[in-house]
């Protein structure tokens, strides 16, 4: 069963004009907040000559989410940058993928705190990528880095 997603709301609009490759992807944004965020990666057209979804597809998916997540927090004129992403793929994946995370109350305070003191602040994300059947097919560490803009 291929999962869905809503459709093209802001928060999908805004990911595809910053990032337009993001858009060509299909990655569609299924909630993002303060504290969780999670896309859609449709199979379609991230398919690779095995009939799984491609590993960079699959990548972009989990470190796309670092720049979703922790802010709205008065935080304008910072900007999100990747620092360094591990990633490790457990099976393939042969139907539309989530990736989601979470980022912590007290993570979120921190991150702020760092932010309005240096100037920039560093953030590590957990990223899991699940199959349309729930399975996990890979799992990320995602660093980050918050910066004045």
């Amino acid at each position: 069963m291929e999962q869905t997603a809503v459709g093209l709301g802001p928060a999908t609009s805004s990911m595809h004009t910053s990032v337009p490759i993001l858009g060509a992807m299909g990655i569609t944004v299924l909630h993002g907040d303060a504290s969780r965020a999670s896309v859609l990666l449709p199979l379609t057209p991230n398919s690779n000559h095995l009939g799984t979804i491609y590993a960079g597809s699959l990548m972009s998916a989990a470190e796309c989410l670092g720049g979703s997540i922790g802010f709205g927090q008065g935080l304008d004129g910072f900007v999100p940058l990747v620092t360094r992403v591990e990633i490790d793929y457990l099976r393939p994946a042969t139907t539309d993928v989530t990736a989601s995370t979470t980022f912590s109350p007290d993570h979120q305070a921190t991150l702020r705190e760092d932010a309005l003191r240096d100037g920039k602040a560093r953030y590590v994300l957990h990223i899991s990528l699940t199959d349309a059947h729930g399975v996990e097919v890979a799992r990320a560490v995602g660093q980050y880095q918050l910066r004045k803009f």
